[in-house]
């Protein structure tokens, strides 16, 4: 397997809609760090089964599931790192907005 072929796998699952959906959906409803990663991944190796099995089989079909895990690994670490910190940020900014334009008693 070519390091182009390796590049097409993890830049596929990075940008899959699948896992992107299934960590910000676990991101919302189970807030945890181990669910988020744990959801994302398997979103991630799901999604890599089903290439393999429908879409591009491959004549490396570990080091394909290999390569969809990290990247659904990494997009969980993102999550973690940027998305759930802006979502407290956004509500933190939105509760100050509410309170300045709540009219004085």
């Amino acid at each position: 397997m070519t390091a182009h072929e390796i590049l097409l796998h993890f830049l596929t699952t990075v940008k899959n809609p699948l896992v992107l959906a299934a960590c910000l959906l676990t991101v919302i409803f189970k807030p945890t760090r181990w669910a988020i990663r744990l959801v994302t991944i398997a979103a991630a190796l799901a999604w890599g089964v089903f290439s393999l099995a429908v879409i591009r089989p491959s004549d490396h079909p570990l080091l394909v599931l290999a390569v969809r895990g990290t990247a659904g690994a990494l997009v969980a670490e993102v999550a973690l790192v940027l998305v759930v910190p802006l979502i407290f940020l956004g509500l933190g900014v939105a509760r100050s907005v509410m309170a300045w334009l709540r009219p004085p008693p």
